[in-house]
């Protein structure tokens, strides 16, 4: 990996672009097609999201791990997604990525083109793919709202430093 990350570590990875739809944006496992039951299809505020992800660095195994992932607009940084959604994310790929919602239906080989070696995360223009936590499972989504009601940040915790 890229070196070892501490619990706590919040590195900031790059920009995302999020198009203009009715609902345009998707968080999954890059392996799932549109439809799949423990996805989240989200209409948010659309342009430029900085993404951003935490770390957990585990002693006993002496390993870090991404903790969560983040995307925030970039008119509104300010806003940390603290509201958990009805919506969880499932994982059976050991990956989770946030992304465009049209690049995600347009480019499904998205599973095929893997997170680099050594890297906790793989970032394009269009999408944001981190390896989730522990591996699979099912994680938990917050949301964070401007003042006129749009989605402006999103987080998938993979791991509470509390839990461990």
């Amino acid at each position: 990996m890229e070196g070892f990350k501490n619990t706590g570590d919040f590195e900031e990875v790059g920009i995302i672009r999020i198009n203009d739809a009715p609902i345009n944006m998707i968080i999954t496992d890059p392996c799932y097609k549109i439809g799949t039951w423990c996805t989240a299809r989200l209409s948010v505020k659309p342009g430029d999201y900085k993404c951003f992800v935490e770390y957990y660095f585990d002693k006993e195994y002496n390993y870090s791990y991404v903790a969560s992932m983040e995307a925030r607009h970039v008119d509104s940084l300010d806003i940390v997604p603290t509201l958990e959604s009805d919506e969880d994310i499932g994982v059976d790929s050991a990956s989770c990525g946030i992304y465009n919602l049209s690049y995600y239906i347009n480019h499904s080989e998205s599973c095929k083109i893997p997170i680099p070696y050594g890297s906790y995360y793989r970032l394009t223009n269009k999408g944001l793919t981190c390896i989730s936590g522990f591996g699979d499972g099912r994680y938990s989504l917050y949301l964070g709202y401007n003042k006129q009601s749009q989605i402006v940040s999103v987080k998938v915790k993979f791991i509470s430093f509390d839990e461990k």
